[in-house]
C-alpha cells in the first residue's frame, strides 16, 4: 500500500508543480502520506481475541488451572497465591 501512496503523491506532486511553474510561481509542493498500520493488524487482533476465548472457556470448565490458561496467553503467572 505504501508504493501505491508513493506513487500517487509523486503524480499529485509532479502535476501542482507543473501547474505551478506554467504559472510563473517558483514555489514547490509535496504531498505526505502518514506510514500506514500493520494490514494485518485487525486480523492478528481477532485470532488473539478468538485465542483468549477458547482459553477461558477452558478455564472457566475446568479444563485447565488459570495458571495453566495465563501461561497458554503467555504469562507467567495469572495471580499470586
Amino acid at each position: 500500500m505504501d508504493s501505491v501512496q508513493n506513487l500517487g503523491a509523486s503524480l499529485g506532486n509532479y502535476l501542482r508543480n507543473t501547474e505551478l511553474k506554467m504559472k510563473g510561481l517558483s514555489v514547490s509542493t509535496e504531498h505526505l502520506f502518514e506510514a500506514n498500520q500493520d494490514p494485518f493488524l485487525l486480523q492478528r487482533m481477532q485470532a488473539r481475541s478468538v485465542e483468549f476465548d477458547t482459553i477461558d472457556k477452558k478455564v472457566r470448565h475446568g479444563y485447565i488451572s488459570k495458571d495453566d490458561g495465563a501461561r497458554e496467553l503467555g504469562y507467567e503467572k495469572a495471580f499470586k497465591n
